[in-house]
């Protein structure tokens, strides 16, 4: 059965061993402190989109993944879409291309994304 604790013992759980990645699907405002958390100790993270609510907490996160060695992922289905449409109005489709490294994007709409480094 999969444990469960109150946000009290969260680093406690982190600590433990007992888990290897945590999926945060907390209010928005709360997903930087959460996700920092998790990586820095050592814990993978899938983290709802999106990712947090200021490019300062996007990179607080990254960094944080970087130096924990953990794999930060942020749950958006469409990057692995076979094809997508295009965004330049036209209607037909684009073949899909292969997720990039790692680069914090952080647009006008308030949505951090990956691009190519």
């Amino acid at each position: 059965m999969p444990k469960a604790v109150a946000y009290e013992q969260y680093d406690e759980l982190l600590k433990s061993g007992d888990i290897d990645a945590v999926y945060i699907a907390l209010p928005n405002s709360m997903h930087a402190e959460y996700a920092e958390r998790a990586a820095r100790a050592g814990r993978h993270v899938l983290c709802e989109k999106p990712m947090a609510v200021t490019e300062a907490q996007c990179e607080l996160m990254a960094n944080a993944a970087r130096d924990g060695r953990s794999k930060l992922m942020i749950a958006y289905r469409l990057h692995f879409e076979r094809a997508k449409p295009r965004s330049d109005g036209d209607r037909s489709l684009r073949p899909h291309r292969r997720a990039a490294p790692l680069h914090l994007d952080l647009h006008h709409d308030g949505w951090c994304r990956t691009t190519s480094a």
